[in-house]
């Protein structure tokens, strides 16, 4: 049957197929969860660059060894797609979502890839991220994680500004001396990207904003 309801399990053993494909030397560069528009299907799509050089067929012999040995699994070979990374699916999601090598889930719903529609994700992995505004990152010294406010092109390089996430430690009581800034900039060698989640319409830059001079509001003040 068509795996039309997707529980905690299911998301469990995607990871499991996606990392055990990596150990295997098959290496995935998107793993993804997409639930059908019209029926409601869910489907496992895995991305490897090793569809050009294998063929899908020794991917899903693969990966139809490994559900072998996930007993408890409740995924068939049948609820599994196998794409390469120039397919327009994957193509499409790159423009919406891009992480690090990690696993991860992310949850994306309305979506449009590949010109057919979609109800939701379950995205694991999608590489080639970037450290773009609004990118989760996590500082490399400190371990702490944090979401880009900002980039600021200064003469050695682009400095990337992080927000840090609040912690419980955080926490202060009122009237207390106020505690250290609660984010700084850093270079890209600081940080390690987790993910980036684009919004629609987002500008590949930040719109830049200028101050009008006293010529022009004196002309605008005339105008009046």
């Amino acid at each position: 049957m068509d795996k039309v309801i997707l529980v905690e399990p299911d998301l469990i053993a995607g990871q499991e197929i996606v990392r055990d494909l990596d150990r295997r030397g098959i290496s995935v560069d998107a793993a993804l969860w997409l639930q059908d528009w019209d029926l409601g299907v869910w489907r496992l799509v895995l991305s490897s660059p090793a569809v050009t050089s294998l063929g899908p067929r020794r991917i899903y012999q693969a990966t139809a060894e490994i559900l072998g040995e996930l007993p408890d699994a409740q995924i068939r070979l049948d609820d599994i797609s196998v794409v390469g990374p120039h397919h327009s699916l994957v193509k499409d999601l790159r423009n919406v979502v891009r992480t690090n090598g990690d696993l991860h889930q992310i949850r994306l719903d309305n979506l449009e890839l590949g010109g057919s529609r979609f109800r939701s994700a379950r995205i694991y992995r999608v590489t080639g991220g970037s450290f773009e505004n609004g990118a989760r990152v996590r500082i490399k010294a400190t371990d702490q994680l944090g979401t880009v406010r900002g980039v600021v092109n200064a003469p050695s390089g682009p400095r990337y500004l992080v927000l840090y996430d609040f912690r419980p430690e955080d926490a202060q009581p009122l009237g207390s001396e106020p505690r250290p800034p609660v984010g700084q900039d850093y270079a890209a060698d600081d940080l390690e990207l987790l993910y980036v989640v684009r919004t629609g319409g987002w500008p590949e830059r930040l719109p830049r904003v200028t101050r009008p001079s006293s010529d022009s509001l004196e002309g605008a003040a005339r105008s009046h």
